[in-house]
């Protein structure tokens, strides 16, 4: 979930792999370089290339080895050079310098694609596949290879792993149709790809038209999403889906019962369906965004736009939207840092919080914090977005 902007890797520094323990974060560690918003957790990577984590940890999800809720940062019990983290629903994955897999955390699905159903509460190694890419869904997992191959794997109820059938896995499965994607995004019970020309793919749940086919069927294998738009970025919600065009214009399909799709309406509460299709983010409040990333998150979406800036849309009624107003938006409205930060990329949770990084390397997160997951470190909610603070 993206966070994230999550078609597309981003490059960090990295330092050399190798063991250490799951101590604090010293001042290295409040620089990083991508951030990603789970459920009840986030995670970042370090300009190091370090991963830390924070925010609840019943099930393993911070693989810090300890167990139990942080509101700080707490560091890998693994330290492994990482080009990219994914918080999902409760679990995470994150793909190193070398192209290795490492999952931990809730695994009652076999998310995390060792072959068994064990939670673990330290990264376990993932196979012998070397990824590009890897996105943490809500009980499922989806990666990419360098060469273009995706695999998906955990559970399968609803056809989210794309291989054809409903039964759930434990280990990296391909997704059938030999396309060569990118990039992939797992939502809750469904996933979308994207291709090297920009035609995005979808499958799995569709009952609110979030694989974005113009029907609202569901789909065992890849399937076009509609509309003829190119994309350079996608990423799946809860239910709803939204992408980033090489223009800088956002759209989103799926569920809009509370705006996430930005169109400047919402549903009616009896069917919560939006449209089955791309429409266009409406930029009648705030115009002229151009976006560079976009992610989609529970019931809210966000976007990092050129002048960094982040503007969200959707669910806001526990702040997630960082404007400081706990209200719905049906329009993209900016999140407001009490110290004007300036913000590079963004990642909208599967819970109701919302994390960004700045400009200068700092992780601000909002919404919901009574896990600790704003990291602030407090278990209190913000409605604007608060610079973390690792523990020295």
């Amino acid at each position: 979930m993206v966070g994230r902007r999550l078609a597309l890797l981003l490059a960090v520094a990295l330092g050399p792999a190798g063991c250490g323990d799951a101590s604090g974060p010293g001042e290295g560690a409040r620089f990083f370089a991508s951030v990603s918003a789970g459920g009840q957790h986030a995670c970042a990577v370090s300009i190091a290339g370090d991963g830390y984590c924070w925010g609840r940890g019943a099930t393993g999800e911070l693989g810090d080895g300890r167990g139990g809720n942080s509101v700080s940062p707490v560091r890998l019990a693994r330290r492994i050079a990482l080009t990219e983290i994914s918080a999902g629903l409760h679990h995470t994955c994150a793909v190193t310098v070398e192209r290795a897999l490492y999952c931990w955390g809730w695994n009652r699905y076999g998310q995390l694609g060792g072959g068994g159903t064990a939670d673990q509460g330290v990264p376990v190694a993932i196979g012998d596949v070397a990824f590009a890419h890897v996105s943490s869904g809500w009980t499922h997992t989806c990666a990419v290879t360098p060469a273009g191959q995706a695999y998906c794997w955990g559970q399968n109820s609803q056809g989210q792993l794309g291989d054809g059938s409903t039964t759930d896995r434990t280990r990296p499965t391909a997704v059938a149709g030999g396309l060569e994607l990118v990039a992939v995004t797992a939502g809750a019970f469904h996933t979308c790809g994207l291709a090297r020309d920009g035609a995005a793919y979808c499958w799995g749940l569709n009952q609110l038209g979030q694989l974005g086919t113009g029907r609202t069927t569901p789909e065992l294998h890849p399937a076009p999403v509609a509309g003829g738009v190119h994309f350079t970025a996608i990423s799946a919600g809860y239910t709803h889906t939204c992408g980033l065009s090489a223009d800088g214009q956002a759209y989103c399909w799926g569920s809009n019962g509370a705006g996430e799709l930005g169109n400047g309406t919402r549903s009616d509460n009896a069917s919560l369906a939006g449209s089955s299709t791309p429409v266009l983010v409406d930029q009648r409040v705030f115009g002229g965004i151009a976006f560079t990333a976009v992610a989609a998150g529970l019931e809210h979406t966000c976007g990092a736009s050129t002048d960094a800036r982040i503007f969200c849309w959707g669910r806001g009624v526990e702040g997630q939207l960082g404007d400081a107003r706990q209200l719905d938006r049906v329009t993209p409205h900016p999140a407001i840092a009490d110290d004007g930060a300036q913000f590079a990329a963004v990642s909208a949770g599967a819970g109701p919080f919302t994390c960004g990084v700045s400009r200068g390397n700092g992780v601000y997160c909002w919404g919901r914090g009574d896990s600790g997951e704003l990291g602030n470190p407090t278990t209190s909610s913000s409605a604007t977005p608060i610079r973390i603070q690792p523990t020295p």
